[in-house]
């Protein structure tokens, strides 16, 4: 009897040790991807996102708080994303975007890309009023050239696209602010200090 409970323990031990080991390596896996991402992210400041020479101006809520595309252009920094206007989820991220412009005032040009060529699923949800809030314009990449000039950007899946740029476009920053805290840390951080200057 005695023999046992000595043997559960033991068996109970080595689970833990085992459980113990397989965190300890995921936690390291865990730090290589977050330092390849960021390397990758910092290989991408400086250089110059490419924009379509024609894109279609979206503008469901013609209201006076909306804001003109000459301004937008004009503007000295801008954040950019692509989304998938044929997938349901992405669409549902423009919400996420929303709540994000209202911590920054900075243009976010979100370019609308959609497998079928009338935008259904994205005109659909505009015109249910599910993005009245927004206060830019929607971009459609009809042709899907931004994706296809800036193809580098969208090499590794797992980074979600975004990127904040100068007023010539160069890139001065890489990485979704509406899905990491410490992404949306590092947008307002640099928008508060090149504004400041």
């Amino acid at each position: 009897m005695n023999f046992k409970i000595t043997t559960k323990k033991f068996n109970g031990t080595i689970v833990f040790l085992i459980v113990i080991v397989i965190c300890f390596m995921s936690c390291d896996n865990s730090t290589n991807k977050r330092k390849e991402v960021k390397s990758e992210r910092d290989s991408l400041v400086g250089e110059k996102l490419i924009l379509p020479q024609r894109m279609l101006m979206y503008q469901p809520f013609s209201d006076s708080n909306s804001i003109d595309s000459v301004r937008i252009a004009n503007s000295s920094l801008k954040v950019y994303s692509l989304i998938d206007g044929s997938c349901v989820e992405c669409v549902g991220s423009i919400k996420n975007w929303i709540n994000f412009t209202k911590t920054i005032n900075v243009p976010v040009i979100l370019i609308i890309r959609s497998a079928d060529d009338q935008f259904n699923l994205f005109k659909y949800v505009c015109e249910e009023g599910e993005f009245k809030d927004f206060k830019y314009p929607f971009f459609l990449d009809v042709k899907n050239e931004f994706y296809s000039l800036n193809r580098e950007l969208f090499a590794n899946k797992g980074i979600k696209t975004a990127v904040l740029t100068d007023v010539n476009n160069k890139i001065l920053l890489f990485g979704n602010p509406t899905q990491s805290n410490t992404i949306q840390k590092d947008y307002l951080d640099k928008i508060n200090s090149l504004k400041s200057n």
